[in-house]
């Protein structure tokens, strides 16, 4: 029995599905569809989704059951009626990912097992961000121990598929709109291509709920209005160098400003909501609040950017669009959070909350991506009067030679993707709560992906450190404030895992081991596996992330004086447009 939302069926299911019916004892392998998901909202129309399916596995020995369609349930309902359809002594065999042993252990999971009467688990490679290299892949590891008493325990028989399938995704074909077709059987394709309805909305962003979204007034988005459409829009756009002169490129300006500060901001309200998910407390549910009243504030009034300035109008249209799926996202939090806050297994429960905060990385990563195309532009050598390149630097001659204006663009890049970087890890270290110490070193499956996002956050740094010193000008050296706040951080990484992550300087490891206070500080932590100081954690990576923001700001200011417009009188309207005052304090 192979479950899933099928949304829609890639070619990682038909292979699964073939290399179970090919390579395991089993009589008939049967696919069935979900019916209604407890948490997806975006799913493709029911009816659609089994028609793919079985035009997918027509003549490989495979079936379809609409099963959850007549129960209207899934899991333990679902698998006794599907039981029932069989003769007596039918065995019925669950196909499962090897996150299976995140969950087998709660409630419901055992529930579920008690109707199976074995397990098939696909040992699934998981994208890494590791080098930069995102075709980086990775298995976790298996608890074989854990594996041998749950079989037993259960009375159930665990077979694995230790060959390496592909790595195929729903979320990658909804996210490649360039390359959809590579993921799915040509059959498949073709039924979209004839659907044109259905089509786009497969092509829609993830966060895209289609027919059950959650409306914003009386309007619900059409099908432009997503992220991922603007976002090729944007990347396509011929005129994109068109910035306008005078007042739009101080539209333009105030409009890049709003985006840093709307980035910044949601930064924020995504690591409150990881406190409020672990802490559960009166002062959690207060910062979490002040968070998205500040966030509705920036989208109140967005600036207005001529319909004709190319990817900073898109910019803002991103903008605009943002209040729309932050208000899904935030049903869903709140949805959560509303739960009892009761349950047996604090592991698969911080799982939980941080696979709830991932869609929050793909959103912010479209407006800086749009923040940075208008940058771009900006800085996009333009063409002279004999139609040749000509370098915004009147002082430099030679094509090859980086610009100051580019050298700063690439800074930016780098700098917005770093403090990103250190928002997840700030978000995902509050979703443990105060018992996070004593999670991550119960369970390696945490463990392999928190030192998966603190690999991932040295990378960005280690970038940004080696491009700026390959620079001789002292002007543009990180401030050392900055550096002792990353040092912070690292220390209480380690007093968190009781180690440092591999791509952990080693001058920086010995500063830390050779602070007496730090050193005794993570020596507690660890042997009296006392509770996690989150508070401090929150206080030492929001310092470092709003003082970035700072750099941040001073990096686009000083990209944008590549083309300001004539000087002028500034008042204290315009410095209004374009300031942004974070939560540290900190006045930009």
């Amino acid at each position: 029995v192979i479950g899933g939302a099928f949304n829609p069926i890639h070619l990682g299911h038909v292979l699964l599905a073939v290399t179970v019916r090919e390579t395991k004892p089993v009589d008939e392998v049967v696919l069935v569809p979900v019916f209604k998901h407890p948490v997806k909202t975006d799913l493709l129309p029911y009816v659609h989704r089994v028609e793919m399916c079985k035009i997918s596995v027509k003549g490989k020995g495979i079936t379809v059951s609409t099963i959850e369609q007549e129960t209207g349930e899934s899991n333990v309902v679902m698998l006794r009626a599907l039981r029932a359809k069989y003769p007596p002594g039918a065995q019925l065999l669950w196909v499962c990912g090897d996150d299976v042993f995140d969950w087998i252990d709660n409630a419901k999971g055992q529930a579920m097992m008690r109707e199976l009467d074995g397990l098939i688990v696909q040992r699934r490679l998981h994208q890494a961000s590791k080098d930069g290299n995102e075709d980086s892949f990775y298995k976790s590891p298996m608890d074989t121990a854990r594996i041998g008493a749950l079989s037993e325990r259960h009375n159930l028989r665990v077979d694995v598929i230790f060959g390496e399938l592909p790595h195929f995704s729903s979320t990658l074909v909804r996210s490649s709109p360039a390359k959809w077709k590579a993921y799915l059987p040509s059959c498949v394709a073709t039924y979209l291509e004839e659907r044109p309805q259905l089509l786009s909305r497969v092509l829609k962003s993830l966060d895209d709920p289609g027919d059950q979204t959650i409306k914003h007034g009386d309007q619900a988005e059409t099908d432009d209005d997503s992220p991922s459409v603007k976002r090729r829009r944007l990347q396509a756009k011929d005129g994109m160098a068109k910035l306008g002169d005078g007042d739009a490129q101080e539209a333009v300006i105030a409009c890049i400003m709003r985006c840093i500060a709307v980035v910044h901001g949601l930064q924020r309200e995504r690591g409150c909501t990881a406190k409020a998910f672990s802490m559960r407390s009166r002062d959690a549910e207060v910062d979490l609040k002040r968070a998205r009243e500040s966030i509705d504030g920036l989208l109140s009034d967005i600036p207005v950017v001529p319909n004709d300035v190319g990817a900073a109008h898109c910019m803002a249209e991103e903008l605009a669009y943002t209040h729309q799926w932050l208000a899904r996202d935030r049903a869903v939090s709140d949805w959560h959070l509303g739960k009892s806050a009761v349950c047996n297994d604090a592991a698969s429960t911080w799982l939980l909350h941080i696979n709830l905060l991932r869609k929050w990385g793909c959103r912010v990563d479209v407006l800086i991506e749009a923040c940075a195309q208008v940058l771009e532009a900006w800085v996009t050598p333009t063409l002279d009067g004999d139609g040749q390149k000509q370098r915004n630097s009147p002082s430099c001659t030679d094509s090859r030679t980086e610009t100051n204006a580019e050298f700063l663009l690439r800074l930016f890049r780098m700098w917005v993707r770093g403090k990103e970087a250190l928002g997840r890890e700030r978000a995902f270290v509050c979703a443990g709560g105060q018992a996070a110490c004593r999670l991550v070193r119960s369970s390696l499956r945490l463990r392999s992906r928190l030192h998966e996002v603190i690999e991932h956050k040295e990378l960005m740094f280690k970038r940004i450190f080696t491009a700026e010193r390959a620079r001789t000008d002292p002007g543009y050296q990180s401030a050392e404030t900055l550096h002792v706040m990353l040092t912070k951080i690292t220390a209480m990484e380690w007093s968190l895992m009781g180690c440092f992550a591999a791509s952990t300087p080693q001058h920086v490891q010995h500063k830390i081991l050779a602070s007496p206070d730090i050193a005794v500080d993570g020596a507690l932590c660890a042997s009296t596996g006392r509770d996690f100081d989150l508070d401090r954690w929150w206080e030492a990576t929001s310092s470092a992330v709003d003082l970035m923001l700072v750099l941040v700001q001073g990096l686009v200011a000083g990209i944008c004086m590549v083309r300001s417009p004539p000087p002028r009188s500034i008042s204290t309207s315009d410095l209004d447009d374009v300031s942004y005052v974070s939560d540290g304090g900190v006045a930009c």
